[in-house]
């Protein structure tokens, strides 16, 4: 077995690194975001965690809601539907 001489080896290995490199950035520009993304949904409760705990929920059971109205247009829809097609 033959190892890489000296100039495929750095060219190997600055590969590798790009690719590391290009992960740890979309890595750390995720972080980031999240945490921008966190700040400003922060700031618009006034800094008070349990009003925005509060709000997560509201809007949970917002959705809750909507998807129990849509599941009931859904079930009429299949009542209604002719059995002989």
């Amino acid at each position: 077995m033959r190892y890489a001489e000296w100039k495929q080896a750095t060219v190997n290995t600055t590969i590798g690194l790009r690719n590391t490199s290009i992960v740890l950035y979309d890595c750390t520009d995720t972080v980031e975001d999240g945490y921008h993304w966190w700040i400003a949904k922060f700031s618009k409760f006034n800094n008070n965690t349990s009003d925005l705990l509060l709000g997560f929920i509201q809007n949970l059971l917002g959705n809750a809601v909507r998807l129990n109205a849509l599941n009931d247009k859904i079930s009429a829809l299949n009542d209604t539907e002719d059995p002989s097609q």
